[in-house]
């Protein structure tokens, strides 16, 4: 008989970020009683609208939060598609970008210096997120070229599609959850790409961003993550 006691752990607030932090305390095994005055995401939660805009809302005297944000916002897609899995409820994540309109000159003029300082913080490039977008795989080298040079940070991840669906433009996300997967076995060539970006002289790191890895069992999932460095390192 085990000596280990589970435990037990209280949650202030049932909004998303206690919610998520209870899920994975449960996932665990600890015992997790989440409190709520109100009902469940009717908080902070709600009056953000589920927005996830790092980019459209930094400001100047935040380079090193946004950096945080951004790695933050990276996480969400697979946390996403895990949650979806485990709940058979859909998330409706949509990563379609943030408009941002000037309804009058002084807007427009604050848009145009906000604009100034975003190219100062320069592009986090997410490899897949093109091919998630719909484009076809053989419009992602050009795609690449033309942000190379503002490229800052790199997230690698990757996408193996149908044979009959990689060069054709796909509705926005179609099957991203069953046909994403490590970057050594999808479409995307991670060599010609590490050539476009060192062409463009980036010297930024390679962050591996597997969004596949639910799919393996827990126990493999270190040795995924492994060769895809590994498969990074050569390329480097």
């Amino acid at each position: 008989m085990s000596d280990v006691i589970s435990p037990r752990i209280a949650i202030i607030g049932a909004g998303v970020i206690g919610l998520s932090i209870g899920w994975r305390l449960a996932q665990r095994g600890a015992a997790v009683t989440i409190f709520e005055r109100d009902a469940a995401g009717q908080g902070a939660s709600h009056a953000a609208a589920g927005m996830l805009a790092a980019c459209a809302e930094v400001e100047p005297g935040e380079e090193r939060l946004f950096a945080l944000n951004r790695q933050s916002q990276a996480l969400w897609p697979a946390f996403a598609a895990e949650l979806e899995a485990a709940s058979g409820m859909a998330v409706d994540l949509r990563r379609e970008g943030t408009l941002v309109v000037a309804l009058n000159a002084d807007e427009r003029a604050r848009l145009q210096h906000h604009l100034e300082f975003q190219h100062q913080l320069g592009l986090t490039l997410d490899v897949a997120n093109f091919y998630w977008w719909g484009h076809p795989l053989q419009d992602l080298y050009g795609i690449y070229e033309k942000f190379a040079p503002r490229v800052v940070h790199t997230h690698c991840k990757n996408i193996h599609y149908p044979d009959d669906k990689k060069n054709v433009r796909r509705e926005m996300g179609w099957e991203y959850a069953k046909y994403n997967c490590p970057i050594y076995d999808g479409d995307i060539d991670f060599k010609r790409l590490t050539g476009i970006l060192r062409q463009a002289n980036y010297s930024g790191d390679l962050c591996v961003e597997d969004e596949s890895l639910s799919k393996f069992p827990e126990t493999e999932r270190a040795e995924v993550i492994k060769k895809e460095i590994a498969v990074l390192k050569k390329l480097a």
